[in-house]
């Protein structure tokens, strides 16, 4: 096992109660003075709590930070095995999350950061309730499932064509065609088979360090890799359901700041989906920041570009 990381002064786990479960929270704690960010991880039923400890060096002087499992995920599922999450469940979730910080540090509103599954979330909830939001960023925003897997493939099919791989241009064509609506559990194999290629013609981050670093995590505990496994099951409808979303189906008038945030090397949620988003969207404030050098999860990948870029955002 892996020497665990210190466990800092300004480091908490609680479980909070909110709309009928135990939620899990993972509190780093700044100055008082200093705003309030609530970490919205993707997936779905993929926690990041686990990296949060390697993160910390990018918010430690700007925010307190707060990340919690969703429903179906990591610690919360552990304790909450038999709830499953659907969107209505996980918005109300996060509304009461959103109140209950609120209270405990004493803030009128909060920063919300929604990462990659997690933008579905935070950009509906700050449709929802802009009265709790000081801004709302979108990390690896997901904008339309179909159209952001269409620009993904477009480039893969190409890259795979200029290779010459004969083997893996046999394995797109067993595929067949791709992406297509509606999205349903054929798609979601479909999609696992992209991704795998994705993988090998567009590496995104350093998969085997994001690991270790988990392994490392002082909230890691060997059951967490059993719940990992078990979760997957319960969050197979929401994945399918996930695959149909649009946010061109909601409304594109923001009343409180929005910034995205996008690495340039990003295949799985293509930065060029959510420029394409942003531009049709009105905000007091609307500002895109394109990370180099960084795939799906720009904070792992380059996180003092990331630290500019949340600095920008939270100073401002």
């Amino acid at each position: 096992m892996k020497k665990k990381a210190p466990i800092p002064d300004n480091f908490t786990e609680t479980y909070i109660a909110v709309n009928g479960i135990e939620e899990y929270t993972l509190h780093y704690t700044a100055a008082p003075e200093l705003p309030v960010l609530l970490f919205v991880h993707g997936g779905p039923g993929s926690s990041e709590a686990y990296f949060a400890y390697v993160m910390e060096s990018i918010f430690s002087d700007l925010c307190t930070v707060v990340h919690y499992d969703q429903r179906g995920t990591g610690k919360t599922f552990m304790r909450n095995p038999g709830a499953a999450p659907d969107l209505h469940s996980l918005m109300t979730d996060l509304h009461e999350t959103v109140e209950t910080l609120k209270k405990q540090y004493h803030k009128d509103k909060l920063y919300v950061l929604g990462h990659s599954w997690g933008t579905v979330l935070g950009a509906l909830y700050a449709l929802e309730h802009p009265e709790n939001v000081a801004a709302y960023i979108g990390v690896g925003q997901l904008v339309d499932v179909i159209e952001n897997e269409q620009a993904g493939y477009n480039a893969l099919k190409g890259a795979v064509i200029r290779s010459g791989n004969s083997r893996d241009i046999k394995k797109l064509r067993r595929i067949g065609p791709y992406p297509e609506r509606p999205f349903d559990e054929v798609m979601l194999q479909k999609m696992t088979k992209v991704s795998a290629l994705k993988q090998k013609y567009f590496p995104d981050g350093k998969t085997g360090a994001i690991i270790k670093s988990a392994l490392k995590s002082p909230i890691f505990k060997p059951s967490d890799i059993l719940g990992l496994f078990q979760s997957s099951k319960i969050n197979t409808a929401l994945l399918v359901s996930v695959g149909n979303f649009t946010l061109y189906d909601y409304s594109h008038d923001y009343q409180v700041p929005v910034y995205f945030i996008s690495g340039d090397r990003d295949m799985t949620t293509p930065a060029s989906e959510a420029e394409k988003y942003l531009k049709r969207l009105t905000a007091p404030v609307k500002r895109e920041f394109r990370i180099k050098d960084a795939g799906h999860s720009p904070m792992l990948d380059n996180p003092r570009a990331f630290k500019e870029a949340m600095t920008a955002i939270l100073k401002n």
